[in-house]
């Protein structure tokens, strides 16, 4: 059975839930704290993603946690951190499309689709023309290059007729598919 994965919704209800405590708005509550310093990955995840209601007052922290051991808590802390200041973190999340998890390459690869960021293009050209990479964040570069940034050529058609079949990401649109 495929892990569940959830809706940005319910993520920031559970962050929300797992950061009620006495505490006034400036200060962070000593559950978040708690959370923050677990060995528990889903209880890191979960603070990271509190952090966020906070703003910018707490990026350093969220910034510490893009290297965390956890893939999963890197790829919220590299969310948390887009959603607090896009532009400032475009670099940052470009650098994160080589990261070795598939999940975290391929949510920087939407990421830096998100944000328009052309310095990321190379990077992700990269990633969808390795055929060493995964293929759901090959099909996620192939996507973003189309749809994003306008780049369909003849390379990038191969790879996406390649890709159609096992791909999770609906490739028709932006390739004709000839057979």
């Amino acid at each position: 059975m495929p892990a569940k994965r959830f809706s940005r919704r319910s993520k920031a209800r559970r962050a929300t839930r797992f950061a009620r405590g006495p505490f006034k708005a400036p200060q962070v509550s000593e559950r978040i704290l708690q959370g923050l310093r677990s060995s528990s990955m889903f209880d890191r995840a979960l603070a990271v993603e509190a952090l966020c209601k906070y703003g910018s007052k707490h990026e350093k922290v969220v910034t510490g946690f893009i290297s965390d051991k956890s893939a999963y808590v890197r790829e919220v802390a590299l969310g948390v951190l887009f959603r607090i200041n896009s532009k400032k973190y475009s670099g940052l999340t470009a650098a994160k499309i080589s990261d070795p998890d598939p999940n975290v390459c391929a949510h920087a690869i939407f990421l830096s689709g998100k944000a328009k960021n052309k310095k990321a293009i190379p990077a992700i050209r990269f990633v969808a023309l390795n055929s060493k990479a995964d293929a759901h964040a090959r099909s996620m570069a192939v996507v973003t290059l189309a749809s994003v940034f306008g780049i369909n050529d003849a390379a990038l058609s191969k790879v996406a007729k390649k890709l159609a079949p096992k791909s999770l990401v609906d490739l028709s649109p932006h390739f004709k598919q000839s057979h």
